[in-house]
């Protein structure tokens, strides 16, 4: 065991100094890989910058790294862009990355991987992923990635996807996805999506959607979507440009030039469009109405003369 030991240290000591002088400019080859292969037709040990093994895989940064499958543990991130597919355990010590994984991503630091990775990832500070992400995320920070993010996934403080978020998502500060969601999305401060959400947010703040949201949305000071298709609960503020479903609000909920299909709930209730239903408040408004409206002042500015502006009760249908 002492002999193997020795041995070993002084692989990982050779293959450090290798890439210290590669990147420090030194005149050694930087093409060359270092590396000791203690193999059988690919198969078994290596330890230091190789291509490839199937077996375990000991360095202590990755530069040009092919294919490993069994387990890839590093030091520290790779250079540049991460290279290399990894199908099993990627193990950092804090960091590591690839070009792909399958399998198991796990660092106690953070994870960089250039394109996808399907599995399960879980990072001390965080995971970023410039492709797609799908599986089980678990990250003491944050986590995101370039395209869509799909499965459960849980951070510290952020999630992100760029194209889209599916599933369930939760993070202390913010999640968010600069495309479509689907599922449920919750962040101690907020949570929304930059197209369509369909499904569950909840943000300690605020909500929101750029597209249609359908399903329930709950903001502590704030919710609102373009498109609203569902439920839309804001702890001061709620509306959406076109809603069918119910919106409400503790202080004010505000169509905005839309249609309100359903029923509106504030102290004061905005609908700068047509009104298609039930609004109950302190002070209604409503362009258009065709329905009623329960408050201590309700205008519809779409009645004539004194009827519109009446005390308790108006309609028009």
């Amino acid at each position: 065991m002492r002999r193997v030991a020795v041995v070993l240290v002084a692989a990982l000591s050779t293959a450090g100094a290798a890439a210290a002088r590669a990147q420090a400019g030194s005149p050694a080859d930087s093409t060359r890989r270092e590396s000791l292969d203690l193999t059988v037709d690919g198969a078994g040990l290596s330890i230091g910058n190789s291509a490839a093994v199937v077996g375990l895989r000991l360095n202590y940064r990755d530069s040009r790294l092919a294919h490993v499958t069994g387990i890839n543990a590093t030091i520290w991130l790779p250079v540049g862009a991460g290279r290399g597919v990894i199908r099993g355990l990627a193990l950092g010590v804090p960091g590591t990355g690839a070009r792909s994984i399958d399998g198991i991503g796990l660092a106690a630091g953070g994870l960089a991987v250039s394109h996808d990775v399907h599995g399960l990832m879980i990072s001390g500070l965080g995971s970023g992923v410039g492709g797609s992400l799908t599986g089980v995320s678990l990250s003491g920070l944050a986590l995101g990635a370039g395209q869509r993010v799909a499965g459960v996934n849980l951070a510290g403080l952020g999630i992100a996807g760029g194209t889209g978020l599916v599933g369930l998502n939760i993070a202390g500060l913010g999640v968010g996805s600069g495309g479509r969601a689907a599922g449920v999305l919750i962040g101690g401060l907020g949570a929304g999506a930059a197209g369509d959400a369909t499904g569950l947010l909840l943000g300690g703040l605020g909500v929101g959607a750029g597209g249609t949201m359908r399903g329930l949305a709950i903001g502590g000071l704030g919710a609102g979507g373009t498109v609203v298709r569902g439920l839309v609960i804001g702890g001061l503020a709620a509306g959406g440009g076109d809603v069918a479903g119910l919106v409400a609000a503790s202080v004010y909920t505000r169509i905005a030039g839309g249609a309100l299909r359903g029923a509106a709930a504030g102290a004061v209730n905005d609908v700068r469009g047509q009104l298609q239903g039930v609004s109950i408040g302190i002070f209604n408004y409503a362009r258009d109405l065709h329905g009623l409206q329960f408050g201590l002042l309700n205008f519809a500015a779409n009645n004539h003369g004194l009827l519109r502006l009446l005390p308790l009760v108006n309609a028009h249908f």
